[in-house]
């Protein structure tokens, strides 16, 4: 049996609060109404929440809950205190006498009851400050706790934040690495473009020269001919086109007579454009291919040289000579050769005489084959460019044919086609020139007629 020690009313069985008074139940009154050990809460107030960054949703339910615990609390102390009612009135019924009034036979427990009481006075007190000391050091803890949460949390933030930075450090690091290899690359790029930029314009330098020097140098090394055809398509620039063959006429006497020249004729370019003015001359030794056509009427001189003179190219075998009033000449010869020179190396040696010797000259054709090579320019005699000439070498393993015709530089487009016509006359007609086509007249040669 315990009593409340503030009021003096009978506690009942399992009451934590006096049901007059409300004053607690303290542990030892508790122990002696259950007989079971008291458990002591560490603190009687709910634990603040020690992550303050919780969610709003928590921490609502956290308040719902206290306030059902202190709903609870209530309703615990009203049934209690109903109940403390109802037995102090059954109390009240079964004792006659007033409260303050007690039988003697209950003296004595009375007396303990007030030296219970006594005790009590002054023992809550100490369990309610140790409470409140442990409630405050409860307090402290849990704020040094959150303190060292929130240290830790902001510790874990810088050191998020410090990784992110080194994150973006590392990123920024390769972006820059990338972008000094990309760029390094570029460069070796550039620079190998502009080599090959440099190569090929020194290239194409060298092809230029090499073409201004030497037009024919390409055809030079070729094995095959060229036809003909393409030959006289080259030469109208200067000669114009082809005319038909006609008849001519076998001259055996090798003295100017002879040979038709009439030694008061002048130089007129028109009277070589009558087809039947062309005489044909054809070796009496047998010279194979020694033969060409001239014209009648257009020289006015002719020697035939056929002593054992050293020339550029060998021995002289025969060389005809004509030459007109106004310094024009056509010069045909044959020369034995005396030289070891292979077809290709006599071509190239007389590519170059017959260049050394042009001013200005200009390469028509070339070619090298297996019995014959071939060589035609054509250019000026004099510095001044006063008399134009036509050149053509042709070389075999035995000799060198050799034709030159000299004529003075053209006056007017009239002057033009005429000695085209008669330049085209003389190459057609030539034996050793290779040519499968024979004289046009001169108005299909002026209409570009085949």
């Amino acid at each position: 049996m315990s009593y409340c020690r503030n009021c003096g009313t009978k506690l009942s069985m399992g009451s934590r609060f006096c049901t007059s008074c409300g004053t607690k139940v303290t542990d030892a009154q508790l122990e002696e109404l259950t007989g079971e050990k008291a458990v002591v809460p560490d603190t009687i107030f709910p634990l603040k929440e020690k992550n303050e960054r919780a969610d709003e949703s928590e921490k609502a339910e956290t308040e719902i809950e206290e306030v059902q615990a202190d709903r609870d609390c209530t309703e615990v102390l009203n049934e209690e205190r109903m109940i403390a009612e109802e037995e102090k009135s059954e109390n009240i019924e079964e004792q006659p006498e007033s409260r303050g009034e007690f039988k003697s036979e209950d003296a004595p427990e009375m007396d303990g009851m007030r030296e219970e009481i006594k005790n009590y006075e002054d023992t809550p007190e100490v369990e309610e400050d140790d409470e409140d000391a442990d409630n405050a050091d409860a307090e402290e803890d849990e704020e040094v706790d959150d303190d060292e949460d929130d240290e830790d949390e902001d510790e874990d933030d810088e050191d998020e934040d410090d990784e992110e930075d080194d994150r973006r450090y590392d990123r920024r690091s390769l972006i820059e690495k990338r972008a000094k290899r990309d760029k390094k690359k570029k460069n070796v790029l550039k620079a190998i473009i502009a080599v090959a930029v440099v190569i090929v314009v020194l290239g194409i330098a060298a092809v230029i020269l090499h073409f201004k020097s030497n037009k024919t140098s390409l055809a030079a090394d070729k094995t095959e001919e060229t036809s003909v055809e393409s030959t006289e398509q080259e030469e109208a620039a200067s000669t114009e086109e082809p005319m038909e063959k006609v008849s001519t006429e076998a001259v055996e006497s090798e003295d100017a007579s002879a040979l038709g020249i009439d030694s008061t004729a002048v130089a007129d370019y028109a009277n070589v454009l009558e087809p039947d003015k062309f005489i044909k001359y054809t070796d009496s030794d047998g010279i194979p291919q020694f033969e060409f056509s001239y014209p009648s009427n257009l020289y006015n001189s002719a020697e035939v040289i056929s002593t054992d003179v050293t020339n550029d190219y060998g021995t002289n075998v025969k060389s005809i000579v004509f030459t007109g009033s106004d310094n024009s000449s056509l010069i045909v010869s044959v020369t034995a050769r005396t030289d070891s020179l292979s077809l290709k190396e006599a071509y190239a040696y007389a590519k170059e005489t017959e260049n050394a010797r042009l001013h200005d000259e200009e390469a028509i054709f070339g070619s090298i084959r297996e019995s014959n090579s071939k060589y035609i320019a054509s250019g000026y005699v004099d510095e001044n460019h006063t008399m134009m000439e036509y050149d053509l070498v042709k070389i075999t393993s035995e000799y060198v044919y050799h034709l030159q015709l000299q004529y003075p530089s053209c006056t007017d487009d009239k002057d033009t086609k005429e000695k085209g016509y008669y330049v085209e006359s003389i190459y057609r007609l030539c034996g050793f020139s290779d040519s499968s086509k024979g004289c046009r007249t001169y108005d299909d040669y002026v209409a570009g007629k085949n």
